[in-house]
């Protein structure tokens, strides 16, 4: 007999909110969660009219599909996207941008996107949220059409994944002991 322990399957949430709906992830994913007839409640974040505009044509056929226009840079996406959805949501965040006109997009998008949707989410006190992250730490490409190398050198990794993860988990570390976190965060923004 093995000892690897069978994984418990969760129930299928009331509700799936998904950042990123119409990024090449995002796109994928939708069409999955669509295909799940389990899946009786989504909602969308999209950045723009024209992305809900295409994605609210292609999920007309199916009821209980809402599709939300937001720039997750900002926390008022984030509380749209949430606003009166039940506990026994799962929030799945796919959004983040790869291919920024400016550096500090990144952190504007990634950074501080994640941090907002982090904060609303355990404000309404969702069931799970799953962070997909991209490769964007470790560098943007020359352009569009170049694929990520991984010839690339260790002076591009992880500054802003490290970013992100730090602000996740001093946001979930605030949650279960607010004095800890806040003496953490002191310490890094002295460093």
């Amino acid at each position: 007999m093995s000892d690897i322990p069978t994984p418990t399957r969760r129930s299928t949430p009331q509700c799936t909110a998904v950042t990123g709906a119409a990024g090449w992830l995002g796109t994928a994913l939708v069409e999955r969660l669509l295909a799940d007839p389990a899946r009786e409640r989504l909602r969308l974040l999209v950045h723009t009219t024209a992305e809900a505009a295409v994605l609210t044509e292609r999920t007309k056929h199916r009821s209980g599909v809402e599709v939300i226009v937001g720039d997750i840079a900002k926390a008022d996406a984030a509380l749209r996207l949430l606003h009166g959805l039940p506990t026994d949501t799962d929030l799945i965040h796919t959004a983040g941008i790869i291919h920024p006109s400016k550096v500090r997009q990144f952190f504007e998008v990634n950074a501080n996107g994640t941090r907002h949707l982090t904060e609303a989410a355990l404000d309404h006190g969702v069931r799970r949220m799953v962070h997909v992250s991209s490769n964007s730490p470790f560098g943007t490409n020359p352009h569009h059409s170049d694929t990520f190398r991984s010839d690339r050198s260790e002076e591009h990794t992880s500054e802003l994944q490290s970013l992100a993860y730090l602000v996740c988990r001093l946001l979930l570390d605030k949650k279960k002991d607010p004095e800890f976190a806040d003496r953490k965060s002191t310490r890094l923004n002295s460093s």
